[in-house]
């Protein structure tokens, strides 16, 4: 299989799993990226190259991973930036203060 394929079908059964996973792990009253977090165990090594060996090796071979991680990167670096975009900055001093309040509270009960 080419690279190119291999990728895409790599990025394919992420997906599905990930797609699959979620409304799983929200009727135990957890978020989607808690079932995302689960996905990435259960297909690494530690879990799918245990169970399955011979299909872990044929469908993540160690050649491809750099590629994988590459994308993986970018999809953080566009997360944080949408979360960097979407953050208010007046909502955050309005709490800051309360923040601090809690913070002080706290050293003078260590005292």
């Amino acid at each position: 299989m080419s690279n190119p394929s291999l990728l895409l079908l790599q990025i394919a059964v992420i997906l599905a799993s990930c797609r699959l996973a979620t409304p799983l792990f929200a009727k135990l009253g957890q978020p989607p990226v808690i079932a995302e977090m689960m996905v990435e165990h259960l297909l690494g090594p530690s879990c799918f190259g245990w169970v399955a060996p011979q299909l872990s090796a044929l469908l993540f071979p160690s050649s491809s991973l750099p590629a994988l991680s590459m994308i993986s990167q970018i999809g953080l670096v566009l997360f944080m930036f949408l979360i960097g975009w979407r953050l208010d900055v007046g909502h955050l001093r309005t709490i800051g203060h309360f923040a601090l309040v809690i913070k002080r509270s706290e050293r003078s009960e260590r005292l």
